[in-house]
């Protein structure tokens, strides 16, 4: 990517309008990730090529033909890709593998059983390990990074959180006293907070690196498999075994509003922060005001273990243990591709930030990156 502002950027493959991208900057915005809309704006001129917004914007008038920016799939493709364009088989040591991908896209963080529990971090393009982190006496169950990518989090069933240094590799923090295992960590913004969600239904919310614990929420009559923070950090979402998932005042601790009927195995917010999402055996949308479920989608054959709104919150990708990952209408909730080639369960599928290719991992260490029919 050219950082010159002298040198003129390449032809964008599928020219957006100005209206798309002055809806993107709000949605970064709204969604917490840029602190303001000429933050956003320049975020976005990075990433299509352009060392700054007026490039962009002047390159995207230059035209008497200004395209719209094409979807990153064939919408009546429902058959999907089979393999994918770029397939690596990563060699961990585990039957049961968790992932998470680099907020930037470039690296894999794993974790999962064995005799021998680590946490690795991957370069995605290459398939080489750049840190092997041990330290955990138990499985691997859960894995986070901050928003800067300085630091990580991991969480297992010896009962911690540990707070890693990406660059040094080194352990800066064990985080003590859930019980018996911990399924879901979750960074704050900025990073010095960090949710621990456990299998004794209690969902925690400490200070990092200090080991301060700020807040306990307490409610849940089973394990709790993910919490994460509103983008105001006001608020917390958690779900998990209880079948229920409750929405939390951070200030207070106090639970103030519980919606039922669903196992969760994660949750997204929308930008607006009023929808989310959750998924289990099915996809939900729900509205957190009112408490109700808008919309279900259904297709995946077996455990959904990640979902994912696209950046213009059209679109919701899926990842399941029915090997397959899914890509959905929000408002209609078609479901308008499907991707196969995954031998094992597939854990995490993200969009990458240019959104025309998707990435993916199983729980054998398979990771495909998908070029999407344009």
């Amino acid at each position: 990517m050219s950082t010159d502002p002298n040198e003129t950027p390449r032809p964008l493959a599928h020219r957006p309008n100005l209206r798309h991208l002055k809806d993107q900057a709000r949605d970064l915005v709204k969604a917490g990730t840029a602190k303001s809309i000429t933050d956003a704006q320049f975020k976005i001129a990075r990433l299509y090529g352009f060392p700054s917004w007026p490039k962009l914007k002047a390159y995207v008038e230059s035209s008497d033909e200004i395209g719209r920016l094409e979807p990153a799939f064939d919408v009546n493709d429902v058959s999907g890709t089979t393999g994918g364009d770029h397939a690596l088989q990563l060699p961990v040591q585990t039957s049961e593998m968790y992932g998470a991908f680099s907020p930037d896209r470039s690296r894999l963080l794993t974790g999962g059983d064995g005799p021998d529990p680590q946490v690795h971090i991957w370069d995605v393009e290459t398939g080489n390990c750049i840190h092997e982190l041990t330290g955990h006496k138990g499985p691997v169950a859960a894995l986070a990074w901050s928003t800067d990518q300085q630091w990580i989090a991991s969480a297992a069933f010896d009962q911690s959180v540990r707070l890693w240094d990406v660059r040094s590799g080194e352990c800066l923090l064990i985080l003590e006293g859930h019980r018996p295992y911990v399924r879901s960590v979750d960074f704050g913004q900025p990073r010095q907070k960090l949710l621990a969600g456990a299998g004794d239904g209690v969902v925690r919310l400490w200070g990092v690196p200090n080991g301060e614990l700020l807040q306990v929420f307490e409610g849940h009559t089973d394990g709790v498999y993910h919490a994460i923070f509103d983008a105001s950090q006001s608020r917390v979402l958690s779900g998990g075994r209880d079948r229920t998932i409750r929405l939390w005042d951070v200030g207070t601790g106090r639970c103030v509003r519980v919606m039922d009927g669903t196992g969760v195995q994660c949750l997204a917010w929308h930008a607006d922060q009023r929808r989310f999402l959750s998924c289990a055996g099915d996809i939900r949308l729900w509205d957190s005001e009112s408490g109700g479920c808008l919309r279900i989608f259904q297709g995946h054959s077996d455990t959904i273990r990640s979902v994912a709104w696209s950046h213009d919150y059209r679109h919701i990708l899926s990842a399941s243990h029915d090997r397959s990952v899914r890509v959905w209408e929000s408002e209609t909730g078609r479901c308008v591709q499907v991707l196969q080639g995954h031998e094992e369960c597939v854990v995490n599928a993200v969009w990458t930030l240019d959104h025309r290719s998707i990435l993916s991992c199983d729980s054998s260490g398979g990771l495909r990156r998908w070029a999407m029919n344009g």
